[in-house]
């Protein structure tokens, strides 16, 4: 009875050995698939001349990426003035700056 049990011991702690290897490398992603996605824009080091950062205090954007190598890229100032007639083709601005 004891010579059962060790041979199925040994053979459960094969059976696990084997497989754990398998399932950590097939979880593994690569770097490709690791980048697709959508990502938040979170500082920029672009300065103006002046010093002055590029993209303002308080820059907002995002940037997606899919698995066919496309991507968009968003960047925008958080400080600019709204337009007073709500419509961009008339681009008249508000006399206070306002945040969105």
């Amino acid at each position: 009875m004891k010579r059962r049990s060790t041979f199925s011991l040994s053979a459960i702690t094969a059976l696990a050995l084997v497989m754990v290897p398998t399932g950590t490398v097939s979880q593994q992603k690569s770097p490709k698939e690791q980048l697709v996605g959508t990502w938040t824009f979170v500082s920029s080091t672009a300065k103006l001349a002046d010093g002055s950062p590029l993209w303002g205090s308080n820059p907002k954007g995002q940037l997606s990426l899919d698995a066919n190598t496309r991507y968009s890229s968003i960047i925008v100032r958080s400080d600019l003035a709204k337009y007073a007639s709500n419509n961009r083709m008339q681009p008249s601005p508000r006399a206070t700056s306002a945040r969105f």
